[in-house]
């Protein structure tokens, strides 16, 4: 239940960075419009801040968010690495790719930014447990 509610905080987010890129045009990359806008960058330490474990980052048209559970401080080690648990978030990841692709390309429609992928990557520190890549047409 609690990985379903952290994909829907995820959802939320994205959804909310797609309307903040479209007030504004110019930028070649995602990365340059998350470098050259002070009230993004601020919103983007706003929503890190209220989902404890979440960091988001920007690499040239990437956008890369690491959720890491161990920061989340609700799970232990054993509750959380383990195969069912990363089979789990990964049937998330694939369920979810219709969404990740309709922002990602709502992204690019509004912002003019060809290109963007999504990197989601969930962690137990440095543990990788799943992650996807997605554009404007899905799971890659």
């Amino acid at each position: 239940m609690k990985n379903k509610k952290l994909l829907l905080v995820l959802v939320a987010m994205i959804s909310m960075m797609s309307m903040v890129l479209t007030s504004c045009g110019g930028p070649k990359t995602i990365e340059d419009y998350a470098n050259s806008d002070s009230d993004f960058q601020q919103q983007m330490a706003d929503i890190e801040k209220q989902n404890t474990g979440l960091h988001i980052s920007f690499s040239g048209n990437t956008v890369i968010y690491d959720f890491d559970f161990a920061e989340m401080g609700s799970y232990t080690e054993s509750q959380i690495v383990n195969d069912s648990v990363k089979s789990n978030l990964e049937n998330a990841l694939n369920t979810m790719s219709s969404q990740y692709a309709s922002i990602i390309s709502q992204m690019e429609d509004e912002t003019e930014i060809t290109g963007v992928e999504m990197v989601v990557n969930y962690k137990y520190g440095d543990t990788m447990l799943a992650t996807a890549t997605f554009d404007k047409n899905g799971k890659k």
